[in-house]
């Protein structure tokens, strides 16, 4: 009995260093994940756990104190099972295309950016390190070197344009990983399928990411993170302002207040992308960097729009006008 109370306790105990863990990283930001301890810790707890199922099915086989096994091996199994319930959680709410700044969301990100550290080498046959970037590969890909000097070229601007150092390397996955792709956080790039060339998937997974780490435990809207993603990804005004145009429609059916107010402010859509990129190269243009990522570091859901009021001067629901003026003018497109 001792040996299966002691498997429990364990158990409990990589549970309590996980939440820890992943406390951290929800304080302070996903920056840099520790990935080793948590997967330490996620490992050894699931060996706990396979081992007290077993001892405890055998105790209740040949006895005795068979009810105490059952509780033992009940108590063995919560901590895991509030992990999978948190993984199952974030699921679920990125099916929705959610990403709300909780704990919970912020653990599941944690424990998927350490299976990704863990899962890359298993599911890419070659890496590729430069100065910046750590790359996972298939062999059909025809140009590996090119492109992650490229990629590592890009970093090095973004890092100069947020301010952040470009370490740790970002470590990008060619397919992605998870179900996910196109996406970047907590240090990963999860970059498009197939063995194409770079794309501006590829270059918002990596917007994406750095801007996390210069934003640390920051909570802004998906309208401004998405839409410093794809400003950064495109890499033109006019093809940006011509998206954004797009998605307003014509007359104007969305409003930016719409798309930052209440489940939206966290949901993440190709509106929000879009849109979003024009508000961010429009925002750069009238009052520069250092503003953006003012409004980003200030911003909280329950108090956007005055937040956008004072850093900007204009609330969102009174900004829309002089917007897609610059918009049209942008894309050159008259005014009606």
């Amino acid at each position: 009995m001792k040996v299966l109370a002691g498997l429990a306790t364990a158990a409990w105990l990589c549970g309590f260093a996980i939440a820890g863990l992943t406390w951290r990283c929800f304080r302070d930001g996903l920056a840099t994940v520790p990935v080793e301890p948590i997967t330490v810790c996620v490992v050894v707890m699931a060996a706990c756990t396979a081992g007290a199922l077993l001892l405890a099915a055998w105790r209740m086989l040949a006895g005795p104190s068979r009810f105490a096994s059952v509780m033992w091996c009940i108590a063995s199994v919560v901590p895991g099972a509030v992990v999978a319930g948190d993984l199952r959680y974030a699921q679920r709410q990125w099916e929705q295309r959610l990403a709300p700044r909780t704990y919970p969301f912020v653990a599941a990100q944690c424990l998927a950016v350490s299976a990704i550290h863990v899962g890359a080498s298993r599911a890419y046959r070659y890496k590729l390190d430069t100065d910046h970037v750590r790359m996972y590969y298939q062999p059909d890909l025809t140009e590996p070197r090119r492109d992650a000097e490229l990629m590592s070229a890009f970093v090095t601007e973004l890092s100069a344009r947020l301010n952040v150092k470009p370490e740790p390397r970002l470590v990008w996955l060619r397919g992605g990983m998870l179900g996910l792709t196109g996406a970047g956080f907590g240090g990963v790039a999860l970059g498009s399928p197939g063995p194409g060339r770079v794309n501006v998937a590829d270059r918002r997974a990596f917007a994406a990411a750095m801007l996390e780490r210069a934003l640390g435990p920051a909570d802004p809207p998906a309208l401004l993170t998405d839409g410093w993603a794809f400003a950064a990804a495109t890499a033109s005004t006019r093809r940006t302002a011509r998206a954004a145009l797009t998605a307003y429609g014509e007359p104007p059916g969305t409003r930016l207040a719409d798309l930052s107010l209440g489940d939206r402010y966290h949901r993440h859509t190709s509106d929000t992308a879009t849109i979003g990129g024009g508000l961010v190269l429009y925002l750069r243009a009238r009052f520069g960097d250092d503003t953006v990522l003012e409004l980003c570091r200030k911003s909280e859901a329950r108090d956007w729009p005055r937040t956008f009021a004072r850093v900007i001067g204009v609330p969102p629901a009174s900004f829309d006008a002089r917007f897609l003026r610059w918009l049209r003018t942008k894309a050159g497109r008259a005014s009606p």
